[in-house]
C-alpha cells in the first residue's frame, strides 16, 4: 500500500516540474501547466496517477495551504483603508455575475441547484492567474490595477465565506434552513472569537517560543497555527480552509510576518502546485466531449457577464472611463481557483453534471483568453465605442460621475466623512448584536424548555429579549438616520448648485435603486432555499428591473458636473452649526 502512495507522490512531484516548464515555455501562468499535466497523467487519460485517497488528500492539504497563504497577505486594517469603492465594486461584480450566470443556466435548461452553483462558480476571479498575467504582460502598473487588486482581495474573503456556508449546509444533512443558519452563525462566531483572542497574544506568544528555540522553528510554528485553526473549523462544521485563512491573517499581523512568509512560502508553493495537479487529475476528457456545448455556452455567459458586471461596476463606482472598463473586464475574466473548491462541493447537493471538469476547463480557457486579449483593450474599445452616444448613455455617464465623486469624498478625511464612517460602523455592530440576541434567546428557550424550567422564568427571558430587541432596533433606526443624513450632506458638496433637498432626493433614488438591484441579484438563493421551480427565476428579473426603474428616477436630478468639484470645500458646511463653530474657532 505504501509503495503505491509513494509512487503517486513521486509522479506528482515530477510532473509538477514538467507543468512548470511547459507554462514558462509558452509564457503562461504555472496554474495552466499544472492543470494540463494533471489531466494528462490522471485516471481519465494516461492513468499514471489513480490513487483517489492520495488525490483527495493533496486537494484538501493544497486548499488549506492556499488559503493560509492568502490569509498571510490579508490585513483587516488594509482592507478598511481600501475605501467603500472597492467593496461596492466587488458586491456588484459578484452580484451581477451570479445573477446572469444563474439566469443563463436556467435558459439553457439546467435546474435551479445547478444554476446556483454555475452562478457562484463564474462569480470569482483567479487572483493567482490575474496577477501573474498582468505581471508577464507588463500591465501591473496601470492605473486601474490598484482597484482591481482590492476587489480580488475582497473576493477571496467572500469566497472563503461561501465555501464555509456550502460546507456547513452539506454537513448539516437534513436540517432546516433556520437550524443551518443558526449553526453557521454560532460556529463562525466561535471561530472569530478564538481568532481575536489568539491575535491579541500572538506577538508575545511567538516571541516567547522563538526565545527558547532557533529561527528554523518559525516554519513549524506557522504550519502548526494553520493546522490548529483548520482543525477547529472542521470540528465546528466549517470548511477547514476558512480556519487556515484566519491563521494566515494572524501571521500577517505579527512582527515576524516577513520571516514567516519566507519560511512558509516554499512549502505552500509545493502543496498548492500539487493541489492544481491533483485537481487536474479529476478532469474527465470524456466529460468534456459529452458537455462541449455546455462548456461553450458557459464560456459565452462568462464573457458577457464579465463585460457587463466588471464594466458596469468600475464605470459606475470606480470612475473608469473610455477603454478602462473593458481592460478591467478582460483582466478579471479568468475564473478563480476557489471555483474548483466550490464545484467540488456541488456533488453533495445532488448536481449530476461533472462541474469539477467543466470548471477546470473554463479556468484553463478563460486564463488563455485573458492572456491573449488583455493587451488589446484599446482595440476592443474602438470597435465597441459609440461615436454618437444617446441621451441614456449621457445620463449613465453623469450617474457614474456623481457616484464616483461621492465615493471619492468618503475617502477624504473631514468632519462629515469621519462621522459617516463612525456611525456606519455603529450600525453594523447593532445589526450583529441583533442577530446574537435573536439566536441567543432561541437557544436559551430550548435549554429552559428541555429541563422543564418554570414558565415564569421563560416569560421573563422573553421579556428581556423583547426589550433588548426593541432597544437595538431603535438604536439601529437612529444610527441609520444619522448615516443617511450625513450622506445627503456629503452628496450636496459635489455640485455648488445642488441644494440639500435635491441631494436628499438624489441619494434616496440612487441608494434605494441600488439596494433593490442587489436584492434582485441575490434572490435566486431564495428560489433555491424554498425549492421553487425555475419559472420563479422570472421574479428575480422583475426585482432587478424595478431597481433599475427606481435608479433611473435620479437621472432628472443629476447635476452636469465634472470631477473638478472633488476635493473643494463642501458647500453644505454653511448648513451645519458644528462646522460653522469649528470654522469660527479657526478664525
Amino acid at each position: 500500500m505504501i509503495e503505491k502512495e509513494l509512487v503517486t507522490l513521486v509522479l506528482l512531484f515530477v510532473f509538477a516540474i514538467v507543468g512548470g516548464i511547459l507554462a514558462a515555455r509558452f509564457k503562461q501562468p504555472v496554474v495552466l501547466g499544472l492543470l494540463l499535466i494533471g489531466t494528462i497523467i490522471g485516471p481519465f487519460a494516461l492513468n499514471l496517477v489513480n490513487d483517489p485517497k492520495m488525490i483527495d488528500m493533496m486537494i484538501d492539504l493544497g486548499a488549506i495551504l492556499l488559503l493560509f497563504v492568502v490569509g498571510m497577505e490579508f490585513s483587516a486594517k488594509k482592507l478598511l483603508n481600501m475605501g467603500a469603492k472597492a467593496l461596492i465594486v466587488t458586491l456588484f461584480k459578484i452580484g451581477i455575475t451570479f445573477f446572469l450566470g444563474f439566469e443563463g443556466a436556467i435558459i439553457i435548461g439546467l435546474g435551479v441547484t445547478t444554476g446556483i452553483f454555475i452562478g457562484i462558480i463564474l462569480s470569482f476571479t483567479s487572483t493567482v492567474v490575474a496577477i501573474k498575467i498582468l505581471e508577464q504582460r507588463e500591465l501591473i502598473k496601470r492605473s486601474e490595477v490598484p482597484l482591481l487588486l482590492a476587489v480580488l482581495i475582497i473576493e477571496d474573503i467572500i469566497a472563503v465565506a461561501v465555501l464555509t456556508i456550502l460546507s456547513g449546509v452539506h454537513n448539516a444533512g437534513g436540517a432546516g434552513v433556520r437550524e443551518i443558519i443558526e449553526h453557521l452563525l454560532i460556529s463562525i462566531t466561535i471561530l472569530i472569537v478564538v481568532f481575536i483572542i489568539v491575535s491579541k497574544f500572538a506577538d508575545k506568544g511567538i516571541e516567547l517560543l522563538l526565545k527558547h528555540s532557533n529561527e528554523e522553528m518559525i516554519t513549524f510554528i506557522g504550519l502548526a497555527l494553520c493546522a490548529g485553526f483548520a482543525y477547529l473549523a472542521y470540528v465546528l462544521g466549517i470548511s477547514p480552509s476558512a480556519g487556515a485563512f484566519l491563521a494566515g491573517s494572524i501571521i500577517h499581523s505579527v512582527k515576524e510576518s516577513k520571516e514567516f512568509g519566507k519560511a512558509v512560502m516554499p512549502h505552500s508553493l509545493m502543496f498548492s502546485s500539487l493541489f492544481f495537479i491533483a485537481v487536474g487529475t479529476l478532469i474527465d476528457l470524456r466529460a468534456i466531449i459529452d458537455n462541449y456545448l455546455l462548456i461553450l455556452a458557459l464560456l459565452g455567459i462568462l464573457i458577457i457577464t464579465r463585460l457587463i458586471s466588471v464594466g458596469f461596476s468600475t464605470y459606475l463606482f470606480g470612475n473608469h472611463r473610455r477603454e478602462q472598463p473593458i481592460f478591467s473586464s478582460i483582466a478579471m475574466i479568468s475564473v478563480g481557483e476557489f471555483s474548483l473548491l466550490i464545484a467540488k462541493e456541488a456533488g453533495g447537493f445532488g448536481v449530476t453534471i461533472d462541474l469539477v471538469t467543466i470548471t477546470a476547463i473554463i479556468i484553463f480557457i478563460s486564463a488563455i483568453l485573458m492572456s491573449i486579449s488583455v493587451k488589446n483593450s484599446s482595440k476592443l474599445f474602438n470597435m465597441l465605442a459609440d461615436r454618437n452616444p444617446g441621451k441614456l448613455k449621457r445620463k449613465i455617464h453623469l450617474l457614474g460621475n456623481y457616484i464616483g465623486s461621492f465615493l471619492e469624498q468618503l475617502d477624504t478625511e473631514n468632519t462629515f466623512t469621519n462621522r459617516f464612517k463612525k456611525y456606519a460602523g455603529k450600525t453594523a455592530k447593532i445589526i450583529l448584536l441583533l442577530l446574537v440576541v435573536l439566536i441567543g434567546a432561541d437557544k436559551v428557550n430550548n435549554v429552559l424548555s428541555k429541563f422543564n424550567f418554570p414558565h415564569a422564568l421563560i416569560i421573563a427571558m422573553y421579556t428581556v429579549a423583547i426589550v433588548l430587541v426593541v432597544f437595538l432596533v431603535y438604536k439601529l433606526y437612529m444610527y441609520g438616520k444619522e448615516v443617511y443624513g450625513l450622506s445627503v450632506k456629503i452628496s450636496a458638496s459635489i455640485d455648488r448648485s445642488m441644494s440639500l433637498k435635491r441631494a436628499n432626493k438624489t441619494i434616496r433614488y440612487i441608494s434605494l435603486g441600488l439596494l433593490i438591484m442587489l436584492i434582485g441579484f441575490a434572490s435566486p438563493i431564495f428560489v433555491f432555499i424554498l425549492g421553487l421551480t425555475p419559472l420563479w427565476a422570472l421574479l428575480s428579473v422583475g426585482i432587478v428591473v424595478v431597481g433599475m426603474v427606481v435608479l433611473s428616477r435620479s437621472f432628472k436630478m443629476l447635476p452636469s458636473f465634472s470631477n473638478e468639484f472633488i476635493g473643494r470645500v463642501p458647500t453644505y458646511e454653511k448648513y451645519d452649526p458644528d462646522v460653522m463653530r469649528i470654522r469660527r474657532g479657526r478664525m
